[in-house]
């Protein structure tokens, strides 16, 4: 069985990927003191990968942003908060803070 286009790019994100949102808490700060925004970025291994994962963000009906290299590994990010929303599968709770879907020791 085929699994669906955002299936598929949840289980690369959850491979190896974050999700940003901003905090409801910090948005009254305003813009010059907070700046976060909504974002995913998957990380993956090759180009292959890379290809692969902007082919179901089109298949989504997704835009992706810029792909840029990271070490050895190329990062895809993509932009909004619905788009976040369609991939995280999850509405944020007012207040939380960005959850890390998989994280990796720092040098």
């Amino acid at each position: 069985m085929v699994a669906s286009p955002l299936a598929r790019l949840r289980a690369v994100l959850n491979k190896n990927g974050c999700v940003r949102m901003p905090s409801a808490a910090r948005i009254p700060e305003g813009h010059a003191d907070y700046k976060k925004g909504w974002e995913v970025r998957i990380v993956v291994d090759t180009r292959r990968e890379l290809s692969e994962v902007r082919r179901l963000l089109k298949a989504l009906k997704l835009l992706p942003g810029k792909p840029y290299v990271k070490g050895p590994r190329w990062v895809q990010p993509i932009y909004g908060r619905l788009a976040v929303q369609k991939i995280a599968g999850r509405r944020p709770a007012p207040g939380r803070k960005a959850k890390r879907v998989a994280r990796r020791k720092r040098r």
